[in-house]
């Protein structure tokens, strides 16, 4: 009985797990304004934000542990004061690279789309 309880138990982690992957992938290639992470903003407060250009991701990271990976290429719904605490964070790289804010716009609502 014992045994089968915990072959559950290591199944439901792997399907928490993969969940919780498909999400994390849904966010990053598929990002949706009205989705719920995205308007849980005004709850982070940026304390890191690190570009990985070999991979073409950037990364931001909040005094939660909150994670969350942008592909250079994508427009991201970030609201304006997400943007300036990453602006005053400056970004971090180990590698020579440089990042233009090009032609993102703010929106009237005062998202930033990057």
């Amino acid at each position: 009985m014992q045994e089968e309880k915990a072959r559950y138990k290591e199944k439901e982690e792997v399907k928490n797990k993969e969940d919780s992957n498909r999400y994390n992938c849904k966010i990053m290639f598929n990002p949706d304004e009205q989705d719920e992470f995205w308007n849980s903003q005004h709850e982070w407060k940026v304390v890191s934000w690190k570009l990985h250009s070999s991979s073409g991701v950037h990364t931001l990271m909040t005094d939660e542990g909150l994670v969350v990976h942008m592909l250079i290429e994508k427009k991201y719904p970030l609201k304006k004061e997400i943007v300036m605490q990453m602006l005053k964070l400056k970004l971090e790289s180990k590698e020579d690279s440089t990042m233009a804010m090009g032609n993102d716009t703010i929106s009237q609502e005062g998202t930033l789309l990057i």
